[in-house]
């Protein structure tokens, strides 16, 4: 008797702590470099905490360009961004987290602070954001070395993040 009441004291316990720490946003993922050839990912992932779901905002320097209300009649919303063009058909949200594609990268436009907003509906009205900066960096240099060799390619990739500049050289242009 006294075993299963404290059981039940702890499961009840437990509960109550999961409920009482609402919203958390447990991982935001973007690239720190981005090539503009390729499309990037941008991940979100949060625990609602026993709330709900009010909406999740994308935004790029502080300008919001994607929403998702899942209460609302029209559940996605796009905001215009200079350099921000998500693939709709590709992205996809759901009450656990917010996977977006975004296509035709350019730079410097692409680059930028990228930030996963969660809020959640009354009467908590909790907001949990994560923010990572994305360079979008990658030109395509073509050099004629002499009679004999027509082009070599040289991609150049500006890592900001030791100030290191990294240079590849090849005979074969890269795929697109």
């Amino acid at each position: 008797m006294f075993g299963t009441t404290v059981v039940c004291l702890i499961a009840a316990l437990q509960i109550l702590v999961d409920n009482c720490l609402g919203l958390r946003l447990t991982n935001m993922t973007a690239p720190a470099l981005q090539d503009p050839r390729r499309d990037m990912e941008l991940h979100c992932r949060f625990d609602m905490g026993g709330e709900e779901l009010y909406a999740v905002k994308w935004y790029k320097d502080d300008h919001e360009f994607f929403r998702y209300t899942p209460a609302a009649a029209v559940s996605i919303t796009q905001f215009p961004v200079d350099g921000v063009h998500v693939d709709r058909q590709n992205s996809r949200c759901m009450p656990e987290g917010c996977d977006l594609l975004l296509k035709e990268l350019s730079r410097p436009q692409s680059s930028g602070a990228y930030r996963c907003e969660v809020s959640s509906e009354a009467p908590a009205f909790r907001l949990a954001s994560q923010t990572h900066n994305v360079t979008v960096a990658g030109e395509i240099f073509y050099m004629e070395l002499n009679h004999d060799v027509a082009l070599v390619v040289v991609l150049i990739f500006l890592l900001l993040t030791n100030g290191n500049l990294v240079l590849q050289t090849s005979s074969e242009l890269p795929e697109a």
